[in-house]
């Protein structure tokens, strides 16, 4: 049996607040509280949680989130060190963690296991970064699109990834993620339509299931 789509909420956090831009580094917008924003979005039935720092992620913040949400949680933002990922994993609640360097990679693999690394590839028009092997999971991000709600790029998904793919990065309309995963996306990751927008999980979930698209039953 298939696995089940993921619904991802994407919260960016940049000195301790919720925050949004397009394109990654235009039109900031403070988007609230990450606390009680990820609670809300939990109690709308997300399937899990990437938190995103800009700049380097505190633990402390991240140990009040999973104190109140019990919904699975990856974590990325300048990771450089085993010991920053012990305190995530070990201290935190942190499921999985986002790294880009290789070595730290590999090691929080061997230490971990596969699948408690994602692998980032963010770019422009076209994604022609490989996946290393000690990750278990992709996560793509279109900056272009990043933003501004005009749909996810699904012609990276014509590639032949040899790990789950997390697609992020234009989402504004439910039909964008039915796209995504009808062309073979895993997960969505989501943050200006869930934050800013009437297009709550929970309603996305239920139009989902009545498309007929494969996703958790709550």
């Amino acid at each position: 049996m298939a696995l089940a789509k993921r619904i991802i909420a994407k919260l960016l956090i940049k000195d301790g607040r919720l925050v949004k831009y397009k394109q990654f580094t235009n039109a900031c917008r403070l988007a609230g509280n990450p606390v009680s924003t990820a609670s809300t979005l939990e109690d709308q039935c997300v399937d899990e949680f990437y938190i995103c720092g800009l700049g380097v992620i505190d633990p402390a913040l991240v140990r009040e989130m999973t104190k109140r949400i019990f919904t699975p949680v990856t974590v990325g933002g300048s990771l450089h060190t085993m010991e920053q990922v012990d305190e995530l994993i070990k201290d935190c609640g942190t499921d999985r963690v986002v790294i880009k360097d290789p070595a730290l990679g590999e090691a929080v693999a061997n230490k971990y296991g596969q699948q408690a690394v994602a692998y980032p590839i963010d770019y422009h028009t076209k994604c022609v970064e490989s996946v290393p092997d000690y990750a278990g999971e992709v996560m793509l991000t279109d900056i272009d699109r990043d933003g501004m709600g005009k749909g996810l790029d699904l012609d990276v998904l014509k590639r032949q990834w040899n790990v789950p793919v997390v697609l992020a990065g234009g989402c504004g309309k439910l039909d964008h993620v039915l796209q995504a995963f009808n062309a073979g996306a895993d997960g969505v990751a989501i943050s200006s339509m869930f934050i800013f927008s009437d297009k709550s999980p929970i309603k996305l979930r239920s139009w989902l299931v009545s498309e007929g698209c494969n996703v958790r039953d709550v």
